[in-house]
């Protein structure tokens, strides 16, 4: 497998934004959703997925949560419009975290005193020990490279009793085929040693009780199918021009990620843990 390092991670979310926006969320949401009725829309699963999760995070107007790879901050404007607590979201893209202040400027001021956002790295988090009552996470621990350092850092900035709640990829088969490496791990720069029972251990290693997991792997294969097919409705209606080779691209990578998904090179899980 290839060695990726932050700053390609850094360079990579920084240039795509804009792709992403055409097809997969013109709001800037982008993460795999969940799916309770396989017909609905893929707009639609993401927004289950946040309900779920908010549903399994017991976040209330006292928590004071740290959105961790908040992206363009929808997350956390869900988040605090639903409960009204305190929000940081921190990434590691300085466009993205622009485009979250530029959304956060336009908000009442009861929601700016809620919510901020900085560009920092998951592995040096720069908050005090036992910050936070939560964490939350969507599709980007995958991302950080060195994974147990960023796990150790969350540990560090939650509070005795503090929920993390998080996804992540998983690597069900230590072995994976050369298309699994090239059109996930090398296209999304990443690896991992965790499968779904590994990655439970190493959290009860680093001080969590595991309280709720899911395998999710089935609503991630999902999300990439109903993405390949917006995405060819875009080609079809001529929408967005500029972007069609791409789209060509990633509708192959997305319909091939379900084979390689049932093949078991790939999977993703779902996490709730209490900080000890």
């Amino acid at each position: 497998m290839k060695k990726f390092t932050e700053k390609q991670t850094r360079d990579f979310y920084n240039s795509d934004d804009m792709i992403y926006r055409s097809f997969w969320d013109k709001e800037g949401n982008c993460h795999w959703g969940y799916f309770p009725d396989e017909k609905i829309s893929f707009l639609q699963s993401m927004t289950e997925l946040n309900k779920k999760m908010l549903g399994l995070s017991v976040i209330t107007e006292k928590s004071n949560v740290l959105d961790l790879g908040c992206g363009n901050g929808n997350n956390s404007f869900f988040i605090n419009k639903e409960t009204k607590s305190k929000i940081t979201g921190i990434d590691l893209s300085d466009t993205r975290i622009e485009n979250a202040k530029k959304v956060l400027a336009q908000k009442s001021n009861e929601v700016k005193n809620k919510i901020k956002f900085l560009q920092g790295s998951a592995t040096k988090l720069p908050f005090e020990d036992k910050t936070f009552s939560t964490v939350w996470s969507q599709a980007t621990i995958y991302h950080v490279h060195n994974k147990k350092k960023a796990l150790k850092e969350i540990a560090r900035i939650l509070k005795k009793d503090g929920i993390f709640i998080f996804d992540d990829l998983i690597k069900p088969n230590k072995n994976i085929s050369n298309e699994a490496k090239k059109l996930v791990y090398e296209r999304l720069l990443f690896n991992t040693d965790f499968d779904f029972v590994s990655y439970q251990q190493e959290l009860k290693k680093l001080g969590f009780r595991v309280i709720y997991a899911e395998d999710m792997s089935w609503h991630y294969a999902m999300s990439y199918w109903k993405l390949a097919d917006v995405a060819e409705e875009k080609i079809r209606k001529g929408e967005n021009k500029q972007f069609h080779e791409a789209y060509k691209k990633l509708i192959f990578a997305y319909r091939e990620t379900w084979k390689i998904m049932e093949k078991g090179d790939v999977g993703w899980a779902m996490f709730v843990c209490k900080k000890l």
